[in-house]
């Protein structure tokens, strides 16, 4: 493994190996009362290898995702209900089955899959072929790209490539779009003039007319195949909650206080628990309101901290508090309006420190006394510009933090009041911090986990194996594996840090968007997942499709 320190950058690269479970279902009892659905899944065509299999409590709206083993699957530990089998796979289809399990029965359910044809038309090519090479492209890598993905594939395509797949677009289209990332009348531009010349800005703007304009083809990247490991695979479990109707959520953070209960930041609003050992549809959710009388609130960021619960405000300029107990909800209007309020932790005090996502470069901390002060992260970190993203606390009450358009990470030590910067290749959006107090940090646009080690300031960076995947949320497990959302690849990735191994983990949804990882005192990764135009909370544990 190739190591280096601060400001020198380099990164290797590290071979996918997919082996990293063993099955061991036939040595533990069955648990009371709960049932199995088993069988096999043939295919005419293709060999069925790793198919992901998803049972839909249709009465509860809890589903149950596993994966095939030598063409057989089966989900244990299912509560009696209506279920519905289906098979989910972008190249089979299958007709549904449908079936009633009672009380600790065992049911077989056989699936046929055949081949769906091929509809993509769209041509494939590689990076320097849909982006060709030129100075402007060197802004859009440094400022662009590692906030939208260069990809079509997955939600945050969006900026380029994505955007081309919609329709070519003209240059007053391309003008419209790439101003939008300036023109925010009720705060600060998402990019500001420091980071981006009004020279630059207009040269982006020729350089989309040039190569996604009128007359352009439509392309898209070429992705590299991902190849599943059924022993890897085999014990994995997706259990996904639906939600009422009309809960738009972002980050999802297991309670310390109730076993089972999430808390969910409800974009649209309201903060949302759901206690996910009731498994009723009807009243497992419970939303709160958030009154907001002078302006339209757009939570962000979530947490629970000794009982209470904060939120950050995307739309609002407050910070939010939340006692569950007496249900009391108040809210605190932070200094700096139109600032984007993002990413939020508490230290040992219970002072919550929190990222703003615009180019005001601004950390916050709400206090004990429910005080907000702001901290200069351009003067403290001597940087050019900073977009504040992901922001996490380490065991010293040190505070790090990752902006979209600064290729390094920051540290704020508010004990000494140090402020210092780790170099890295390029930008980062989400960090977390293992049990060693390693800092993480996914390379969004890089296609590279980064971990700093803060007593020897060393930076490694690890390169994921399948290309252009860009890693959107990194997460230490309880025993210091890193989980990573790869939307591009539609998967979530496994880094083991003792053999340096990559595992992807296929989502239980086709085209899914799963914004913020977090893990519970189990070693639970709980997150929300965006389908389509609606979301479901969904838990997955590596370990969990097991006999009990």
């Amino acid at each position: 493994m190739t190591r280096y320190l601060a400001p020198f950058v380099k990164t290797i690269t590290i071979v996918a190996s997919l082996v990293v479970w063993q099955p061991h279902v036939d040595t533990i009892q069955p648990l009371e009362n709960l049932g199995t659905l088993t069988g096999r899944v043939t295919s005419t065509t293709d060999p069925v290898q790793a198919i992901r299999v998803k049972a839909r409590n249709t009465k509860e709206r809890i589903s149950y995702t596993v994966f095939t083993q030598d063409g057989r699957y089966q989900i244990f530990n299912l509560p009696s209900g209506p279920y519905t089998v289906s098979i989910l796979e972008e190249a089979f289809t299958a007709q549904e089955q449908h079936v009633t399990l009672s009380p600790g029965e065992t049911q077989t359910i056989n699936l046929t899959v055949s081949k769906r044809p091929d509809s993509d038309k769209v041509e494939l090519v590689d990076f320097d072929t849909l982006y060709p090479p030129d100075p402007v492209r060197d802004v859009l890598l440094q400022s662009c790209f590692p906030c939208h993905s260069s990809a079509g594939k997955g939600h945050l395509g969006r900026a380029t490539s994505a955007w081309h797949r919609k329709g070519p677009r003209t240059e007053d289209e391309w003008r419209v779009a790439v101003n939008r990332m300036w023109n925010r009348p009720n705060g600060f531009p998402l990019i500001s003039e420091a980071m981006v010349s009004p020279k630059q800005r207009e040269d982006i703007i020729q350089y989309f007319t040039q190569h996604f304009g009128p007359d352009s083809k439509e392309r898209d990247l070429k992705l590299d195949e991902l190849v599943r490991d059924e022993e890897a695979l085999a014990q994995a479990l997706y259990v996904q909650y639906e939600l009422p109707q009309g809960h738009n959520i972002h980050d999802a953070y297991p309670s310390h206080v109730t076993p089972g209960l999430i808390w969910l930041s409800g974009t649209l609003g309201a903060i949302v628990g759901v206690d996910t050992k009731n498994p009723d549809f009807q009243s497992r959710t419970k939303a709160w309101k958030i009154p907001s009388p002078a302006d339209k609130v757009f939570v962000h960021g979530i947490i629970e901290d000794q009982g209470k619960v904060y939120w950050t405000e995307i739309a609002g300029n407050h910070i939010g508090e939340l006692d569950p107990k007496t249900n009391e909800l108040n809210r605190y209007p932070v200094p700096t309006k139109g600032a984007w309020q993002h990413t939020l932790r508490a230290d040992s005090n219970g002072d919550v420190w929190f990222s703003n996502f615009t180019s005001a470069s601004l950390i916050g901390r709400f206090g004990t006394d429910k005080s907000i002060v702001e901290f200069d992260a351009l003067e403290g970190w001597k940087v050019k510009g900073w977009n504040g993203y992901g922001l996490t606390v380490d065991s010293q009450d040190r505070v790090w933090a990752v902006g979209l358009t600064t290729s390094g990470i920051g540290m704020y030590d508010p004990k000494n009041d140090l402020w210092k910067l780790y170099p890295m290749s390029s930008p980062a959006r989400r960090l977390t911090v293992d049990s060693n107090g390693n800092v993480w940090a996914c390379q969004f646009f890089n296609n590279t986990i980064a971990k700093i080690e803060p007593t020897t300031g060393e930076v490694t960076e690890y390169s994921l194996p399948l290309k252009y995947g860009s890693p959107y949320e990194v997460w230490a497990d309880l025993e210091d594996n890193l989980w990573a959302t790869n939307d591009v690849y539609n998967a979530l990735v496994k880094f083991e840090q003792q053999n340096e191994k990559f595992t992807y983990v296929p989502y239980p949804n086709l085209g899914a968007h799963t914004p913020k990882l977090e893990v519970d005192i189990e070693g639970t990764l709980w997150f929300g997942m965006k389908i389509g135009s609606r979301w479901e909370l969904t838990e997955f544990q590596q370990h969990g499709n097991v006999k009990r």
